[in-house]
């Protein structure tokens, strides 16, 4: 009789379908594992689009893994073992449903892949961000761009059955000035990125080339056609670049136009017009005529868009007209670091 109630005792038998207490615990942990499972794919590519897409820290944090398994744990629990969980975890064939739930999870994972922007609130935070998603390969989009805002502050979306790998660029549309980001998307890739904090600003050095006295009464004013043309040639390493019409103002090379137009407006006005009368001053030109030269000078500047210069590069710079090649003058600069603009005065040799 007690061998009979010993054996009773260690069998479960959930409406009539009995099986050992070790295969029902064996239950209990695979619907944890599918759970947990579950959770991780929800978190890395679901959640931040569900409740304003962020919970506490931005993250499913351990703290919500941990409450998950305990109840789990507490709801299958011997001693409130209650007629649903028997009916689910009871049955004999739960362990084959559980196992393929837990494989067909681990083929969401696989199959799965996400880009996901998360604007950060800083002290010096822009409103609003613009991201662009671009191939490495030729700059092209790789989707539409992602705007982030204060009020919105998550934006993606998830990707399925991505095998192939693609190495893609993220960079800041707007506001500008920041490096891009390289990462490689593929299979089971999950790529998260903060505005501002994981875009790097950028450090530019930018030559701004000031036309002497003597060259500039060769070009024609801005705007104005002229009977000959002179071009700029900007040599760096491999790299060329051609600028043709010059005129007389103030030329920007060594990055793309906007990017020189927000690094020109921070600098300091009269420091520039102090640099810029030295120059007069080194050539002896009137002092009563500076004025008039400066002004002319930062009337009109041009924003050139070339390839980004850094430190320590060598430009060589020739000054040619168009119609024969002539030179007019050459030099090479050397880019110094600390420098965010450089400036070259470009003179006619006597």
């Amino acid at each position: 009789m007690e061998e009979a109630v010993a054996k009773k005792s260690e069998r479960i038998q959930p409406h009539g379908l009995a099986i050992t207490r070790k295969q029902f615990f064996l239950n209990v942990g695979l619907l944890i594992g599918l759970v947990i499972s579950l959770s991780l794919w929800f978190h890395r590519h679901i959640q931040t689009h569900t409740v304003e897409g962020i919970f506490v820290g931005g993250t499913l944090t351990l703290w919500g893994l941990f409450e998950a398994v305990r109840a789990c744990l507490d709801w299958a629990a011997e001693d409130d073992m209650k007629a649903l969980p028997q009916k689910i975890l009871g049955r004999q064939r739960s362990s084959q449903y559980l196992l393929l739930g837990i494989i067909a999870s681990g083929i969401l994972h696989a199959v799965t892949s996400s880009i996901n922007i998360e604007y950060e609130p800083t002290a010096d935070a822009k409103p609003s961000y613009k991201v662009e998603v671009l191939y490495q390969t030729n700059n092209l989009p790789f989707r539409e761009p992602i705007e982030v805002r204060s009020d919105k502050r998550i934006e993606g979306r998830p990707y399925f059955f991505r095998f192939r790998n693609v190495p893609l660029r993220i960079s800041l549309q707007s506001p500008r000035g920041f490096q891009s980001v390289d990462l490689n998307f593929g299979l089971a890739s999950c790529l998260r990125l903060k505005v501002p904090a994981d875009f790097k600003p950028k450090k530019f050095h930018l030559l701004r080339l000031i036309p002497s006295p003597k060259l500039m009464a060769l070009l024609p004013e801005t705007g104005q056609n002229a009977t000959t043309e002179y071009e700029l040639e900007i040599v760096r390493g491999v790299l060329t670049n051609l600028i043709t019409g010059l005129r007389k103002q103030i030329l920007y090379i060594g990055a793309g136009e906007e990017d020189m137009k927000i690094v020109v407006e921070k600098e300091k006005t009269e420091a520039r017009r102090v640099e810029m009368g030295d120059f007069l001053a080194k050539i002896s030109f009137p002092a009563d005529g500076r004025s008039a030269v400066l002004e002319l000078w930062e009337r009109n500047p041009a924003f050139r868009k070339t390839e980004e210069y850094a430190g320590d590069n060598k430009i060589e710079l020739r000054v040619k007209r168009k119609e024969d090649g002539q030179i007019l003058l050459t030099g090479t600069i050397t880019i110094e670091e600390k420098n965010e603009i450089q400036s070259a005065f470009l003179d006619i040799p006597r």
